[in-house]
């Protein structure tokens, strides 16, 4: 038998330095402002640090490094590494430290366990599945309700890591003055403010889910407690409120999980779509993940949405980051019209702290009603 043989890419290059610093100082930009003290000032004095700098270049060149960096050691702590640096974790219920300054106790933490961080480094990912997303992709499938009717609709979601965005229907929301939606008893209620002078089209009634399937390089499974306890490392220490909604939510999914599916999109997405019965509708959704993707496979799931989009009802809904802004973008495309692009939604924060409507052609009339 003839066996082909194909030579190994060359490994992939690790960033300079001076690049792994400029990370470090954009997230610090990002954390600022109040919202995570603790990881703004580790970012900060990681970004002038090079022996950090050094120990953050472990990870994968695809991975965001401050984040995965500051993940590893949580998750160290979260499992029960002594150390003093846990008294700057709320949740870990440890003394806080004497000196209030955090950099010293983390650099010496990270030195007595380099190896142990450069594993983590090495073979994890930045996975997060943030449960408030949910609130700025609501919207948007009101939107694909209103034009499925009463009808059932598919859910695939790409990049679904533990696909805790693929119950949406099972959990509560609440807007403030926008309204409240969803399921009035459900253990998971998110919460989100609204901005500007539009009223984003929430759905009074939701549409009934037939199926749901998600697609990930790597899919977390949180049935499996080390898995459950990286995703809750990979939110951030005084982010209370985020990782009790995170723990709940792994626990409505670990009583239904939805499909997943290993692998990647480029090659899953045809087949998973085409398992969906004929003629249920399929809503394709996606948040933080298609700005990852190189230029030329952005272009190729393009392609691919279109050409499934021939051949089936379906509605493309996107949550990410885009060129030149400096937020997430919401988006949706519906495929009934010749479109040069996606319709532009709605501009949101990147844990859904808020959102604020952009295009009026979609905006619901009047103030939104309160609805259980």
């Amino acid at each position: 038998m003839k066996t082909s043989f194909h030579p190994l890419p060359a490994p992939p290059r690790k960033p300079p330095l001076e690049s792994v610093a400029h990370h470090f100082a954009y997230f610090a930009r990002q954390v600022g402002d109040g919202y995570s003290p603790l990881y703004e000032r580790l970012s900060l004095g990681c970004a002038a640090d090079t022996e950090m700098l050094k120990l953050a270049s472990a990870a994968s060149p695809d991975q965001p490094i401050p984040p995965l960096l500051f993940a590893a050691v949580y998750y160290l702590l979260l499992k029960g590494e002594r150390h003093p640096l846990a008294g700057f974790y709320p949740l870990l219920k440890a003394e806080p430290p004497k000196n209030g300054d955090p950099y010293p106790l983390f650099r010496s933490f990270c030195r007595s366990r380099r190896q142990k961080i450069e594993a983590i480094l090495r073979t994890r990912r930045v996975q997060t599945n943030e449960v408030s997303r949910c609130g700025s992709l609501l919207p948007a499938f009101g939107l694909v309700a209103r034009m499925i009717g009463e009808r059932p609709l598919a859910m695939i979601e790409v990049g679904a890591s533990a696909g805790l965005n693929l119950i949406w229907d099972r959990y509560a929301y609440d807007f403030g003055t926008g309204g409240r939606f969803g399921v009035s008893g459900s253990p998971v209620r998110v919460r989100s403010a609204l901005r500007g002078s539009l009223k984003p089209p929430f759905p009074r009634v939701f549409p009934k889910v037939a199926a749901r399937c998600g697609i990930d390089l790597h899919p977390i499974d949180v049935r499996d407690p080390d898995a459950a306890l990286w995703l809750r490392a990979l939110v951030w220490p005084e982010l209370t409120e985020r990782a009790q909604t995170l723990s709940k939510a792994m626990q409505m999914i670990r009583e239904e999980p939805p499909e997943m599916v290993a692998g990647d999109a480029l090659e899953q997405l045809p087949s998973v779509a085409a398992t969906i019965p004929d003629g249920l509708p399929i809503c394709l959704f996606h948040s933080y993940t298609i700005n990852q993707f190189p230029a030329a496979a952005r272009q190729r799931f393009r392609e691919m949405v279109r050409e499934i989009a021939g051949q089936r009802e379906l509605y493309h809904v996107a949550l990410e980051w885009q060129m030149g802004e400096d937020c997430a973008m919401l988006s949706w495309e519906t495929f009934r019209q010749l479109q040069a692009a996606p319709v532009r939604l709605a501009a949101c924060h990147h844990h859904g702290l808020w959102m604020e409507w952009l295009d009026p052609a979609t905006a619901a009339e009047g103030a939104a009603d309160s609805r259980d």
